[in-house]
């Protein structure tokens, strides 16, 4: 007995495009009772869809086999709240710049993208309104929308996990100490400081042009905060911030300029990295940077920690072999917060 196979027809295609939407009929009543029972609604005894199931009202038509989907949230309204929201998730509480959107009335019930009912939170904050267990309520989201903002984007934590060996990875040089130590100051406005806290590693610094102006600050607490500036360019994920700028004698004094493309020849011809902080390991933290005040400046790149003078001949350059090559501050240099380096008067 030879097997044979026919080709589906219309009415094969009708049927199974009927079953297609008896499925989603359903998964839509599962929906739209699931949001009612969350907002603690009075539950239909029989939801429309279910209804036109049972008394068989379901179109057939192969241009109706398949429901509507939702309809996407215009750039407009997107770009709106995450303004509203100041370029951040708007959780108060949550440094987040990658952004959900979020309907507040669940387009499940409601069907719309009304934006007065819309709000701008990160991956992590939309979990939590949907499956968090301490709950985030519709007041408290509202209240969230309401606040008035500024642009919050140059903003966020850099946090740094506990433990680990708890150093600041300056170059190819680690520095750590028994509680803290003041890497180097320059000034009130460019200094770097490390804190070992418990299991925690705590990082203190702040960058200034060379007018004085602040460019970047990163608390202790791990907040830090960037000044807008049309020549900076400005980017952050979790565990790392990167600032980098022209070669401009605004960021970089000239004689520093000049000194360090004695060194690299291609330097005065690409972007300057300002500041690099990026979270590698558990407590260990590697920083990039140029910090310049006056005649001084240090200069720490991915593989080497310099200290540039006006007019020496040639900078002091430290190399060692990574995270294994550490200086420990103690007696004195910690407990006196002096700087573990430092530039000394010259005759």
């Amino acid at each position: 007995m030879e097997a044979s196979w026919t080709p589906p027809n219309a009415e094969n295609n009708v049927a199974f495009a009927s079953v297609r939407q008896i499925a989603w009929e359903l998964l839509e009543s599962i929906n739209w009772y699931k949001a009612f029972a969350e907002r603690n609604l009075r539950l239909p005894l029989l939801w429309p869809p279910l209804k036109r199931i049972a008394a068989g009202r379901i179109s057939y038509s192969s241009e109706h086999a398949m429901a509507t989907h939702r309809t996407n949230v215009g750039a407009v309204i997107k770009n709106t709240l995450r303004n509203q929201a100041g370029g951040k998730c708007a959780n108060p509480g949550c440094p987040n710049t990658r952004t959900h959107i979020h309907h507040i009335k669940e387009w499940a019930v409601y069907q719309t993208h009304d934006e007065k009912d819309m709000i701008a939170v990160c991956p992590t904050c939309h979990d939590a309104i949907h499956h968090g267990r301490l709950k985030i309520s519709d007041e408290t989201l509202y209240q969230w929308k309401g606040v008035p903002r500024e642009d919050q984007s140059r903003t966020g934590h850099v946090y740094v996990e506990p433990g680990g060996e708890r150093k600041l990875l300056l170059g190819s040089l680690a520095v750590t100490a028994t509680s803290s130590v003041l890497a180097f100051s320059l000034s009130p406005g460019s200094f770097v400081n490390l804190t070992l806290d418990d299991d925690l590693t705590l990082i203190d610094l702040k960058l200034s042009s060379v007018r004085g102006d602040e460019i970047v600050r990163i608390a202790k607490s791990g907040h830090f905060k960037a000044t807008a500036h049309a020549d900076v360019t400005f980017a952050s994920r979790p565990g790392a911030l990167r600032l980098t700028a022209p070669c401009s004698p605004e960021f970089i004094p000239d004689w520093l300029i000049w000194a360090i493309n004695a060194e690299d020849r291609e330097f005065i011809h690409n972007p300057v990295t300002l500041l690099s902080v990026e979270v590698v390991e558990p407590g260990l933290i590697r920083l990039e940077g140029v910090w310049a005040v006056g005649g001084n400046a240090v200069v720490v790149s991915r593989d080497k920690l310099q200290f540039f003078t006006r007019g020496a001949p040639r900078p002091l350059t430290l190399i060692g072999d990574g995270k294994e090559s550490v200086f420990k501050a103690k007696g004195e240099v910690a407990i006196n917060e002096l700087p573990l380096f430092a530039f000394g008067t010259r005759k």
